[in-house]
């Protein structure tokens, strides 16, 4: 299996070291919380569907090269794509934009393992 720790940690790394010097602290360590936020929506997806998620939206590849290397049709790529999409974005939003909106402690916040 492969691990994605590795490729998310590059993509955060170019993330972060791509802010301003002039950004402040504050929105420095919202970022870094934001990020951990997603690579937990990401850790719990199945991992197939992690690795279709990460190969567009953090390494640029294009459908034809995902539909090769996970053996996928390009309407089987797009499909599993939007699912990924949809369930980072209801992932961030419940665990850390409402969670930070009202107060609620990161550790509490709770990551829930999606079905495939």
């Amino acid at each position: 299996m492969i691990s994605r720790a590795p490729p998310m940690q590059a993509a955060e790394d170019r993330l972060i070291g791509a802010a301003p010097s002039s950004q402040e602290p504050v929105n420095l360590v919202e970022n870094r919380e934001m990020l951990h936020a997603l690579r937990l929506c990401v850790g719990a997806m199945p991992p197939r569907t992690a690795r279709a998620f990460l190969m567009p939206d953090w390494h640029g590849y294009p459908t034809a090269d995902i539909c090769d290397r996970l053996k996928l049709s390009a309407g089987n790529v797009r499909q599993m794509l939007f699912r990924a999409r949809r369930v980072v974005r209801d992932c961030i939003t419940r665990d850390w934009v409402d969670c930070k909106g009202r107060g609620v402690p990161r550790e509490r916040a709770r990551v829930t393992k999606h079905k495939r």
